[in-house]
C-alpha cells in the first residue's frame, strides 16, 4: 500500500497481482509506504480510508488517483495455488497448499484463508461500500497500463521489475467441474470488474493529461450500447437475489447500467431484496 501526497495517488495492493513490483517502482514517489503483509500491505481501501482519513482534510479525496491491479479470477486463483505450494508456507500450516489437489485448494484452503481468497472486488470497496478506485490495471496488461498511470501522474518513465513470482515447478491448477462452478459463483463480480478494468472512471475521467486517452470512446447520439455482459447481470441476480432474471428483456435492461456498482445498488435497493433480508433477520423459533 502506497500513498503519495506530492503526486496525489493511493495504490491499493491486491495479492498475487505484481504489487511488490509496483511498490518497488513507486516507492521513491510515495510518502507513506506499507510494504509488509503483517503491517497492512494488503489493506482494503475502506481500511486505508479509516486509518489515513486525515489526508483528505489536507487534500480532497477527488484529487487522488486511487488505483490497483485486478487479475482474471481463474488465473488469480491459480497463482495463489502455485504460490502457496512453496515450502516457506509449510511453517504456517493453514497457508500451505503443497499437499493439496486443485479441488481441495478451492474447497478447503480458500475457506481456511479468507483474507487471501476474498473476492478481489472487496479489496477495492470504499467505506461507503462502492468501488472506490478510479483506475484498475489489468494484470495481463501491466506494463502498458502502468505506463499510462505513470504518465497520468506526470512521473518519468519507470522500469517495472519482476519480483516475487510464483514457483515455476508448482503442481498445475486443474479444478474439476464442481470447483469451476464454485469459482464462477464466488468470483462472479470479479469477472465483471476485470472486464471493465483499464480505463479511468469517476473524477479521474476528466482530470489529468491522459484521462481522455484511456476513457471509453463516446458513442453517437441516440446510441446506447450495453455496458454489462449477460453473465454479469445473471450472476448479479443469483448472488444478490438468489435467482435468475425473470426474462431476457430484464437482462437487457440491466445491461444498460453504467457499471457493476450501479447494478449492485439497484438490486440491493429492490423490494425483493429488502423483503428477503427482513425474512432472514426475523427471529427464529
Amino acid at each position: 500500500m502506497l500513498i503519495s501526497l506530492r503526486h496525489k495517488f493511493i495504490f491499493v495492493a491486491n495479492e498475487k497481482t505484481g504489487s511488490t513490483s509496483l511498490e518497488a517502482a513507486l516507492c521513491n514517489y510515495s510518502d507513506i509506504n506499507i510494504v509488509r503483509t503483517e503491517w497492512g500491505k494488503h489493506s482494503h481501501l475502506a481500511a486505508i480510508e479509516r486509518q489515513f482519513g486525515w489526508i483528505f482534510d489536507v487534500i480532497p479525496k477527488e484529487e487522488f488517483l486511487i488505483f490497483g491491479v485486478v487479475r482474471e479470477p481463474f488465473d488469480w486463483l491459480a497463482s495463489q495455488y502455485h504460490s502457496h505450494q512453496d515450502q516457506k508456507f509449510a511453517r504456517y500450516g493453514h497457508e500451505y497448499a503443497g499437499d493439496m489437489t486443485s479441488d481441495e485448494f478451492i474447497e478447503i484452503w480458500c475457506d481456511r484463508n479468507p483474507k487471501s481468497s476474498v473476492p478481489q472486488n472487496q479489496r477495492f470497496l470504499s467505506a461507503t461500500g462502492e468501488i472506490g478506485t478510479n483506475f484498475l490495471i489489468k494484470f495481463e496488461n501491466m506494463n502498458e497500463q502502468f505506463d499510462l498511470v505513470a504518465r497520468y501522474l506526470e512521473l518519468p518513465q519507470i522500469f517495472l521489475p519482476r519480483i516475487n513470482a510464483s514457483p515455476q515447478h508448482a503442481r498445475p491448477f486443474n479444478p474439476g467441474p464442481a470447483s469451476l462452478r464454485l469459482i464462477r459463483e464466488r468470483y462472479a463480480l470479479d469477472y465483471g470488474l476485470h472486464h471493465s478494468a483499464g480505463r479511468f472512471v469517476g473524477s479521474a475521467e476528466t482530470r489529468g493529461p491522459l484521462a481522455q486517452q484511456a476513457a471509453p470512446r463516446p458513442v453517437s447520439q441516440g446510441s446506447s450500447p450495453p455496458r454489462l455482459s449477460e453473465d454479469e447481470v445473471v450472476w448479479g441476480y443469483r448472488i444478490i437475489l438468489g435467482r435468475d432474471p425473470e426474462s431476457r428483456r430484464v437482462v437487457e435492461e440491466h445491461r444498460a447500467h453504467a457499471s457493476l456498482e450501479v447494478l449492485r445498488n439497484v438490486l440491493l435497493a429492490s423490494r425483493e431484496y429488502r423483503m428477503r433480508k427482513v425474512g432472514k433477520d426475523a427471529p427464529q423459533g
